[in-house]
């Protein structure tokens, strides 16, 4: 049986023939280098206590996203607390994430917006109708 740890699953201790454990760890390597796109999400907040339970979303988010995608780290600013992952589609990461955020009662709260790791300049994914502002990070 495996355990929780921080939201994530640890596999129990096994031997691994280590030419197969050395693909495994190749594959997950060539994944998260894959991953070109920056998704920041963006939640105005109006002081510190409420960044608690936004830190914890991240461990929902972490679960949720599973391997297509890899969870960061969050930042705060002055108004703003921001969840950073990495992917490969950013549209498609954050569809995934839209139901937790429902029930959460969150969209409202949210501005998502994502970059190419070589780029400087974000694009809002949402609000669609871009009525929130979005502060780079």
């Amino acid at each position: 049986m495996g355990s929780r740890l921080k939201g994530m699953f640890v596999a129990p201790m096994t031997t691994m023939n280590p030419a197969r454990a050395a693909r495994r760890t190749e594959h997950a390597t060539d994944i998260i280098a894959a991953m070109e796109y920056q998704l920041v999400l963006q939640f105005s907040t109006k002081s510190e206590s409420e960044h608690e339970p936004l830190i914890l979303l991240e461990d929902d988010f972490i679960e949720r996203l599973e391997d297509s995608a890899e969870v960061d780290g969050h930042d705060t600013a002055e108004m703003a607390f921001n969840i950073f992952i990495s992917t490969v589609s950013p549209a498609k990461t954050f569809d995934r994430l839209k139901p937790l955020l429902a029930e959460r009662s969150l969209m409202n709260q949210v501005t998502a917006a994502f970059r190419h790791v070589d780029e400087e300049d974000y694009k809002v994914l949402w609000p669609k109708d871009d009525t929130r502002p979005f502060l780079a990070p």
